[in-house]
């Protein structure tokens, strides 16, 4: 569960180093994937998805809590131990966690100056 907020913690400290490398030293076609407008867009942006990821991570996290309380009661006490070692319930929050993390890392990262385009777009598929 851990290993996606180092994740975005990692990527989230290097990317904004690329962006200084970078800067506007961008190939052709990689400039319209990249979120058009200032630092303070990206900003906005970051600090956005973390809010909303700071929202929507209890509440998953609440439902998987009540579900293995139902699960352990009317089934076996056992399911505890297997619930918080589930790769199943450590793929859902990792990437939760990881993206948050990322948000705030950039967002803290980035100066008034910096504009950290690759770190707030992500290409959607």
């Amino acid at each position: 569960m851990f290993r996606g907020a180092r994740r975005g913690t990692g990527i989230g400290i290097t990317l904004p180093l690329v962006d200084e490398y970078m800067h506007d030293d961008l190939l052709g076609w990689l400039t319209p994937y990249l979120l058009g407008g200032g630092g303070d867009a990206a900003r906005n942006v970051l600090a956005t998805i973390a809010g909303s990821l700071i929202t929507v991570t209890p509440s998953t996290f609440s439902l998987m809590v009540v579900t293995l309380q139902l699960a352990s009661s009317q089934f076996s006490p056992r399911l505890q131990p297997a619930f918080s070692s589930d790769r199943f319930v450590q793929s859902t929050l990792a990437p939760f966690l990881g993206t948050f993390t990322f948000s705030v890392t950039v967002f803290r990262r980035s100066a008034p100056v910096l504009m950290p385009r690759r770190s707030s777009t992500r290409r959607s598929r």
